[in-house]
C-alpha cells in the first residue's frame, strides 16, 4: 500500500534529522514526502525509484541534492527547489519523466552531469535571473553555464541560444520526445553522450563551427537518416554515432571529402556522399 509520509511518518524520527541517507527511502511505495526544517543534505540514491513519488516538498534548509537523489521517481510532478539549494548532483533528478517544469533558483552554485537527463516530459527548464552561474538565456528552455557559454540541460522544447560555445555531456540524453534540434553556428564542440537515444530524432546538420563531436554523442539515435556535416570538423570520435540503425546519407564538403574519409567512423563511409 502506498502513503504519503510526513515528518513524523517514516519509519525513524525525521524531526532533528540533518541528512536524508543512502538510499534511505530507495524503492520505497510512497506517494509524498515532507522534508522537515532540519534537513541540510538529501543523500545519494535517497529516493531512487519510488515510482509512486508524486510530490515531494523540500524546505529552505536543504542545501545539497545528492547525485541519483531522486533517479527514477518516474511519477513525480511537482517539485519546487527552494531558494537555499547550492548543488545539485549527477543524475539527481534522472528519468523522471512526468517532470514538467524545472526552475533553478538564484542559490545553485553547481549542478552535475545529467541532473535532468531522460526528463521527456519537460516542457519549462528556466533560471533565476538572479543566479550568478547559470542561466536560460533569451527563454531557451535550457540550463547554460555563464563563465563558460556551455549548454548542461535541454529538453524537446530547447532553442540552443547562438552564442553557446558547447553541447555538455548528457545536454539532450534519452529526450525521446526530441524531433529536430537547431545547432548554432557558435558551438565548437559536441561532448559525450549529448544527444545518447534521443530516438526521435531524424535528420541531423552539424555547423561549421563545430570541430569536436566526441564519444558516444548521438549513440543510440535509431531514427536518424540523414547527417550533414559542415567544414569545421577535424575530430569524430569512432563511437559517435554507435547504433544509430537508420543512416542512410552522410554528407560532407565536397572540397573536404579527403579529410573526412580519415575522420569518420568506418561504419559510415559506404554511406558518405559529397555536397
Amino acid at each position: 500500500m502506498s502513503k504519503d509520509v510526513a515528518k513524523e511518518d517514516a519509519g525513524y524520527d525525521l524531526k532533528s534529522a540533518t541528512e536524508i541517507g543512502y538510499c534511505e527511502f530507495s524503492d520505497q511505495e510512497l506517494t509524498g514526502f515532507v522534508i522537515p526544517n532540519t534537513v541540510k543534505t538529501i543523500g545519494i540514491n535517497a529516493f531512487g525509484n519510488c515510482n509512486n513519488l508524486k510530490r515531494v516538498d523540500i524546505p529552505d534548509s536543504v542545501t545539497e541534492i545528492e547525485m541519483h537523489a531522486f533517479d527514477g521517481c518516474s511519477a513525480l510532478t511537482d517539485l519546487v527547489l527552494p531558494d537555499s539549494i547550492e548543488f545539485i548532483g549527477e543524475s539527481a533528478f534522472c528519468d523522471c519523466v512526468s517532470l514538467r517544469n524545472i526552475s533553478i533558483p538564484a542559490s545553485v552554485k553547481e549542478i552535475g552531469t545529467g541532473a535532468f537527463s531522460g526528463c521527456i516530459g519537460l516542457a519549462s527548464i528556466s533560471v533565476s535571473p538572479d543566479n550568478r552561474h547559470y542561466d536560460s538565456r533569451n527563454r531557451c528552455n535550457g540550463i547554460i553555464e555563464t563563465s563558460t557559454n556551455r549548454l548542461i540541460a535541454g529538453c524537446a522544447t530547447t532553442i540552443i541560444p547562438d552564442d553557446v560555445k558547447e553541447i555538455g555531456d548528457y545536454a539532450f540524453s534519452d529526450q525521446t520526445n526530441l524531433r529536430s534540434i537547431s545547432i548554432p553556428n557558435s558551438v565548437k564542440r559536441i561532448e559525450e553522450y549529448a544527444f545518447w537515444s534521443c530516438e526521435g530524432l531524424t535528420n541531423l546538420e552539424i555547423p561549421d563551427s563545430v570541430t569536436e563531436i566526441a564519444t558516444n554523442a548521438f549513440q543510440g539515435c535509431k531514427s536518424i537518416e540523414t547527417i550533414k556535416l559542415g567544414k569545421g570538423l577535424v575530430a569524430i570520435d569512432p563511437d559517435a554515432f554507435s547504433y544509430c540503425s537508420s543512416i542512410k546519407e552522410v554528407l560532407v564538403p565536397a572540397d573536404s571529402f579527403s579529410r573526412y574519409l580519415k575522420i569518420i567512423p568506418a561504419e559510415l563511409l559506404s554511406v558518405m556522399r559529397a555536397y
